[in-house]
């Protein structure tokens, strides 16, 4: 399990069923206000980049990503090969 100051750049990791990538994270806090986790993150799936605030009480599943070098030859019929 992931806490919100373990969210980093680099990090994967599932929020609402879908797996993201942390590319910027900053603490910020504010006076008489919980403190927060402003991030930039990337869905894997579909490459939207979204902002959003996490708070000490929220927590992720760490995704288990793989990264391979591939080489793309030509798609056909929405495959790609």
């Amino acid at each position: 399990m992931l806490g919100m100051n373990d969210l980093k750049p680099g990090v994967f990791f599932i929020f609402e069923g879908q797996p993201y990538e942390v590319l910027r994270a900053q603490h910020l806090k504010m006076q008489q206000r919980r403190p927060v986790m402003q991030t930039k993150i990337k869905s894997l799936t579909n490459g939207k980049i979204l902002e959003r605030n996490f708070q000490q009480s929220d927590y992720f599943e760490e995704a288990d990503i793989q990264k391979k070098k591939v080489k793309f030859l030509y798609s056909h019929r929405d495959e790609f090969w």
